[in-house]
């Protein structure tokens, strides 16, 4: 294996790319690397649609641990698994202010109401769509069914969430 610096990602796939290595090119991610700024405002509230999921759990810890002062989570299902359990317990246990919610965004009157919600005492300055539905396989062989189940959460909540946030400042 060879061990890069997590600083340049760019030397590391060059150095992959070459194919003059054996074994694996791995990222050492316990070397400090400087995080710059964000360059948006991360203080106030923040919607995070899939917000219980991998990514959308990844997402919310990030935006607390850069100022977010409250975050608006959503999952059509709601906390099912234990790794949310943990994770939303752990957020509540170093007082991160986490509100979890069961809106679907494609229903434009609960995707209404999620907004106003989030939009109450602190600001909203943020909304975050990782919300999906996964159908698994191949691209070429999805039929228009298939394609419409995945797309819907896309584009149906940020058809929503853009008409419902158009007056907000």
């Amino acid at each position: 294996s060879v061990v890069m610096d997590p600083a340049d990602p760019a030397a590391a796939l060059r150095f992959l790319g070459a194919g003059k290595h054996r074994g694996k090119v791995l990222l050492d991610m316990a070397r400090e690397v400087p995080v710059a700024a964000p360059a948006f405002v991360t203080s106030g509230t923040h919607i995070v649609t899939g917000g219980l999921g991998g990514f959308g759990l990844e997402l919310v810890q990030w935006l607390f641990e850069r100022g977010a002062q409250r975050v608006v989570a959503t999952s059509r299902s709601g906390i099912t698994t234990d790794w949310q359990r943990m994770r939303t317990a752990h957020f509540a246990r170093v007082g991160w202010n986490l509100e979890v919610r069961s809106d679907d965004v494609c229903d434009p009157g609960q995707c209404a109401a999620l907004v106003r919600h989030a939009d109450q005492g602190i600001p909203l300055v943020g909304v975050w769509h990782l919300a999906m539905v996964l159908v698994d396989g191949l691209l070429a062989t999805m039929t228009d069914a298939q394609w419409d189940i995945a797309n819907a959460i896309k584009q149906d909540g940020a058809h929503n969430l853009d008409a419902a946030t158009r007056g907000l400042p």
